[in-house]
């Protein structure tokens, strides 16, 4: 009987659980669907990528998978005893009154059936069950209203899927198949012209264009990121296409179309390089005759460029694979071939003539020209250069002597023979014989000797050439060249003239005659100068007169160097008068033109003393050679009457001028080793410098018996030439300043009296070398007559010596300014500034000494008494005499005060670190005090003013010759300006300013020596169609000095065209 309840129990619990699984289908249904309508109006609105829609899906089934495991999985998995479905009866029929719950109880308490009564409850719980309706016992209020939740649920959810449309059955795609490519729907749909990626060449252009279907927008945009930068465009439009077109493409980029609700995916532009060329290395072959090794260049810019017949062997490298590679512009060219990985291009170009050439790279469906030009420079091979270097222009030399010859060559290959040829020309007839060699130096090919200084000499009797006999002589230069032909340069032709002894004389007299006659004229002028200066007349005849004599005072000079005159003091004396005094009176009387009043009567008045020094330095070189014009006259006389008293006279002013040669030497010795002696007492010294000494001591005895033995020997010659010749009375002098040296108590020996020895005896020297001498070396020009009559130069556009003359300009700049900057560095490392313990802590950097910790001394270090006691020495010195006075030891300093004017005459020197400053200077000149005195800036300004005048005269000169050739320079004209500032500046002690301003003016000048040099380069360029024979002569002849004689000619040339230049051309 039991059984059977519990088989009814177990029929409500089968009914129980089928209801709660229906329920909970229901809500997980209705979940369901809300979630996922819910979802598709999220990607409707938000338009989620990827990882959006991923994020949905997965919110989507978890809610799923958790509705049904709450509401299916959960209710029929717990396992319910009888006592709940029971209780269940008992809820759903309360007249029961818990009868069927105890009957399950008593039941399964009592199951063997023994009790009657209970056997009795169970009947009566199973006559009740039978009588109850199951699905009465399981079903409630709480589950029809879940169920109708879930259904209504539902049904809103399908109404919004409707109502969403198409929309709705892609947004549910999307998000159930999250990782399906699966485009969002839009009202407006993009039909691209393009497909997922593109492919373009770089630099061609690309065109993208997009169709609209459904709702056509107003406009469209295109958006693309090139590397790290988005930019974006709007499209054109054409009905309801629309489109943008890129120029060129040259990198890659992503790109995507949004028009409308629509938007394309982004789109990968790939960029296939176009063919170009990466690197190129060369290596150049030289003609065999040129001897110079192969060049490799791996670097290489393309730019070709070498001797004429070279091959070029070209490697090319490129960034791709080729069909083909060519050369464009430069025929014919050998084939370019790869090598290696395809990807270089090896060819060979022959250097033949100057061109433009470009690299055609070929592929199979693609041909490209590479955008650079280059240039091919073919050098020609140059004919060598030669010239002279002695004697290089016409001389005339002395039978008994030797004819030297020195020869310089040069070639840029290197040089196959250099010869000296000759053509002799017997005294008054024409040529005798064909020209000869006289000398030939062969060079083997490959010995490379681009430049060569060679000599060559022969005594005149060897040469077969007799008195007025001339050689014509010229040299001859050849090259290796043997592809266009060996290359000959050849010098102009200069003439070597025999000259007799007596012709020498005649020569040497007239020349003589010639240079006092000049200085004549010089003492002239300049006495004219004074005196129309002392009357205060005009100032601008005055300038010009003094400018003339100046000018003419430094051409004399040159004109002595160059014909080899033996009074080299006189030539010195000449450039000390014209760059010292004679520069001192110009500056002055330009002061005076430019001024008024009683200032420019103080100026013209300082410039007398000046000019009347002028005067008598003239006058004394006058005087000297008349009495060498004097002597020469009597020697010829004598010779003429007493030839034995010739003969004697000769020998011994032939010995005499040998020992002064010697003895000049001698004192060059001296000083040069008493210039390394230290400055100390002779007590002092020991060693090599007492050597020194005694060797010295030694010497100066000899020559006082040399002195007194020669003024014996010369008495001895006849009365009239000795008393005439002064040389008795010059060699007196000698003898008796030599005898006043005695034992000297210091090292010192570069003093007056001895420069003053040094000197006389130079002049002794000399005088006796112009009345006497060995060999004629005066110049004769001997005109060439052209070969075929008159041939006409062509212009000379800039000539050469320019270049020299700023170059040499550039220098003087160079070395005015370092000896301007030796007076300032000097100042502070001369100060004679020492320390002691008790005189405090070190305050200038030139200093020497040490620091203690003892009380400072009161000292004054900067005083005004430049020799008074020591100690304090602050405030002026008052009193005419220093003595030195002794006092608390002070260290010695120079300040800045200025020097008064006067002299105070000093007993002694106490202090031997010299002057503290200020005040009167003691001990200056030669000697000087131990430590240095402070420069004497003046004077030092004083000297460098006048080399500033100098500079600026030279600078004028060039700017008159710039002008002469037609030419004009701003740089020139600046630096002109410059340079005559800076002088102004350094009369007015701005030497900062002046400095600065030379800078400038130097700079100015090294890029006109620039200019000036590619100007040359141009000229000589132009000047190639002139025969090469005429070009020879021509540049030969440029750099050859002028002609003795003819110096007025040439200066007269240039002074028409200057003033023709000025005047301007009279007609087309």
């Amino acid at each position: 009987m039991y059984e059977q309840l519990l088989a009814s129990l177990d029929d409500l619990r089968s009914r129980w659980r089928l209801r709660r699984v229906i329920e909970g289908l229901g809500v997980a249904i209705a979940v369901a669907a809300g979630v996922l309508t819910a979802g598709a109006i999220c990607d409707q609105w938000l338009d989620p990528a990827m990882t959006g829609r991923v994020a949905l899906a997965v919110c989507f089934w978890t809610i799923v998978v958790a509705g049904l495991w709450r509401w299916v999985v959960t209710p029929v998995r717990i396992q319910h005893c009888d006592d709940f479905f029971a209780s269940l009866i008992e809820q759903r029929v309360p007249t029961l009154g818990n009868r069927f719950i105890n009957a399950v109880q008593l039941g399964r308490e009592h199951p063997s059936g023994r009790h009657r009564l209970v056997e009795r409850i169970v009947a009566d719980a199973i006559e009740i069950i039978d009588q109850v309706d199951p699905r009465q016992a399981v079903s409630g209020d709480g589950a029809r209203r879940r169920l109708v939740a879930s259904g209504a649920v539902i049904i809103a959810a399908m109404v919004v899927l409707v109502l969403l449309g198409p929309a709705a059955r892609t947004s549910l795609a999307r998000i159930l198949l999250p990782f399906a490519e699966i485009a969002p729907h839009t009202r407006t749909q993009l039909v691209p012209s393009f497909g997922p990626s593109v492919t373009v060449r770089e630099g061609e252009p690309l065109k993208i264009e997009v169709e609209t279907r459904g709702h056509v927008p107003e406009r469209a945009d295109l958006a693309w990121i090139d590397g790290d930068r988005r930019r974006s465009v709007r499209m054109a439009r054409s009905g309801s296409a629309f489109g943008h077109a890129f120029a060129a493409v040259s990198s890659p980029f992503r790109f995507s179309v949004s028009a409308g609700d629509a938007k394309t995916d982004w789109v990968m532009v790939a960029v296939t390089p176009r063919p170009r060329v990466t690197s190129m290395s060369v290596t150049y072959t030289y003609p065999a005759y040129a001897h110079l090794a192969a060049r490799t260049i791996d670097e290489f810019d393309g730019h070709l460029h070498g001797l004429a017949g070279s091959q070029a062997r070209l490697t090319v490298r490129v960034n791709r694979d080729l069909e083909a590679l060519s050369i464009q512009g430069i025929d014919p060219v050998a084939p370019f071939k790869p090598e290696g990985d395809g990807r270089s291009w090896t060819g060979s170009i022959a250097l033949e003539h100057s061109a433009t050439w470009r690299i055609e790279l070929r592929e199979t469906d693609y041909r490209a020209v590479a955008p650079e030009t280059f240039t091919l420079s073919v050098e020609q091979d140059q004919v060598p250069g030669v010239r002279f270097t002695d004697p290089g222009r016409d001389l005339q030399i002395g039978p008994e002597q030797t004819a030297r010859f020195g020869i310089g060559a040069r070639d840029d290959l290197g040089l196959a023979a250099v010869r000296l040829v000759g053509q002799v020309h017997a005294a008054g007839a024409q040529a005798s014989g064909s020209p000869v060699t006289l000398a030939q130096w062969p060079f083997e090919a490959g010995s490379a000797r681009r430049r060569v200084d060679l000599a060559w000499q022969k005594p005149v009797a060897e040469l077969g050439l007799g008195d007025g006999a001339r050689l014509e002589y010229w040299a001859e230069a050849v090259d290796h060249n043997d592809r266009s032909g060996p290359g000959l340069a050849r010098t102009r032709r200069f003439n070597l003239v025999v000259v007799g002894a007596e012709q020498s004389r005649m020569l040497e007299a007239r020349r003589l005659s010639d240079y006092a006659r000049v200085v004549s004229e010089l003492i002239r002028l300049q006495r004219e100068n004074r005196a129309e200066t002392a009357a205060l007349m005009a100032g601008e005849p005055l300038v010009a007169r003094q400018s003339v004599i100046r000018r003419h005072t430094m051409r004399l000079a040159d004109l002595m160097e160059r014909n080899r005159f033996p009074a080299e003091s006189i030539i010195a004396t000449l450039r000390e008068l014209a760059a010292g005094p004679m520069a001192d009176a110009l500056g002055g009387l330009e002061r005076y033109r430019d001024a008024r009043g009683e200032t420019g009567r103080d100026h013209a008045n300082g410039t007398l003393p000046v000019q009347d020094g002028i005067v008598e330095s003239l006058e004394q070189i006058l005087m000297r050679l008349n009495r060498d014009q004097r002597v020469r006259a009597l020697l010829r006389k004598i010779r003429k009457q007493d030839p034995v008293a010739h003969r004697k006279i000769s020998t011994r002013l032939e010995r005499l001028a040998e020992d002064l040669d010697a003895f000049l030497v001698e004192v060059k010795e001296i000083e040069e080793k008493y210039e390394k002696i230290a400055k100390r007492r002779v007590e002092d010294l020991e060693g090599e410098d007492l050597k020194i000494l005694e060797e010295a001591e030694h010497r100066v005895d000899k020559w006082k018996k040399w002195a007194k033995d020669t003024v014996d020997d010369i008495a001895k010659l006849p009365e009239g030439f000795v008393n005439d010749t002064h040389l008795k009375d010059d060699l007196n002098t000698i003898f008796e300043e030599i005898e006043k040296q005695q034992r000297a108590r210091t090292t010192e020996i570069a003093t007056p009296v001895e420069e003053g020895v040094k000197a006389l005896a130079q002049t002794v020297a000399e005088d006796v070398e112009i009345w006497m001498p060995h060999a004629g070396d005066s110049v004769r020009w001997v005109m060439e007559q052209p070969p075929e009559g008159k041939f006409e130069v062509p212009p000379y556009t800039l000539p050469e010596s320019l270049q020299d003359m700023v170059g040499e300009l550039i220098e003087d700049i160079t070395e005015f300014d370092e000896a301007a900057d030796d007076i300032t560095s000097t100042w502070g490392g001369n100060m004679a500034v020492g320390w002691d313990v008790m005189d405090g802590p070190i305050s200038v950097f030139s200093a020497q000494g040490k620091t203690g910790n003892q009380l400072p001394n009161n000292s004054e270090i900067t005083g005004r008494s430049g020799g008074g006691r020591r100690g304090k020495s602050s405030g002026q010195m008052v009193g005419s005499e220093s003595r030195a006075l002794e006092g608390r030891p002070t260290p010695a300093r120079v300040t800045k005060e200025p020097y008064e004017a006067g002299a105070v005459s000093a007993s002694r020197q106490l202090d031997p670190r010299g002057a503290t400053g200020g005040g009167k200077k003691t001990g200056g000149g030669a000697r000087g005090l131990q430590g240095g005195t402070p420069p004497d800036v003046v004077k030092h300004m004083q000297r460098l003013t006048r080399r500033q005048k100098v500079l600026q005269e030279k600078l004028q000169q060039l700017a008159r010759e710039f002008q002469v050739a037609g030419r004009s320079s701003w740089r020139l004209d600046r630096s002109l300006e410059l340079m005559e500032a800076a002088g102004q500046d350094m009369q007015d002690r701005r030497y900062r300013d002046g400095a600065r301003r030379r800078r400038v003016a130097l700079s100015d000048l090294r890029a006109l020596q620039g200019e000036v040099d590619e100007a040359v380069s141009m000229s000589l360029e132009k000047a190639r169609d002139v025969p090469p024979e005429l070009r020879q002569q021509i540049t030969a002849g440029a750099q050859q000095p002028l002609p003795d004689g003819y110096e007025h000619l040439v200066g007269a040339y240039y002074r028409m065209l200057s003033e023709v230049g000025e005047e301007g051309p009279s007609g087309p």
